[in-house]
């Protein structure tokens, strides 16, 4: 019984010295049903161009996985180079990531980690506006007071802009937040 102790004793100490030794780990799990077997994906950190310069990984079973170390949090994008709709940006980071990727444009999503939930978020919140924003500027034409709508439109991009600040506000001690501060000028 002793032995027995002992022994639980030291595979307990021996999972947290090793659990905490890969603190740094960023394992991104996800699906992409859409894909037929041995489909590559990119991760680069690369958001504008298709690059040589990525970690591939490989589609099985309608799933895939990948694992690294991230000391430092960094958008990267994840995409299918076969078919350049299949995007998603998100942020390595420690911990576990889990994508949805997604053939239509715009459809993809990310989450698992505290900045890809709210980066998650964000991109859920600007999509929304921007089909508010297109569906104001479609009826524009047919407007019988264009003042009205014109003021309507602005009104949602001033909020979407309050929205944007926000976030950063709220993510100004991580990735995203330094990400937005960096980037966003209304």
């Amino acid at each position: 019984m002793r032995l027995l102790g002992s022994t639980l004793i030291g595979l307990t100490a021996l999972t947290l010295i090793v659990t905490a030794c890969q603190s740094d780990l960023c394992t991104i799990r996800g699906e992409a049903r859409p894909f037929a077997d041995g489909t590559l994906l990119c991760l680069t950190p690369d958001l504008n161009a298709d690059t040589a310069d990525c970690d591939t990984i490989s589609i099985v079973d309608g799933r895939f996985t990948h694992t690294a170390t991230a000391t430092t949090p960094l958008l990267c994008r994840l995409y299918a180079p076969s078919c350049p709709d299949a995007s998603v940006l998100l942020f390595t980071e420690p911990g576990n990531i889990y994508v949805e990727l997604s053939p239509q444009a715009g459809h993809s999503r990310v989450s698992g980690t505290k900045t890809n939930n709210q980066w998650q978020a964000l991109c859920d919140t600007v999509a929304r506006y921007d089909r508010l924003l297109r569906s104001l500027a479609s009826t524009h034409r047919d407007s019988l007071s264009p003042r009205a709508t014109t003021t309507q439109m602005e009104r949602n991009f001033d909020t979407l802009t309050q929205r944007i600040r926000e976030a950063a506000e709220r993510n100004r001690d991580n990735a995203l937040g330094r990400f937005i501060i960096e980037r966003f000028t209304p």
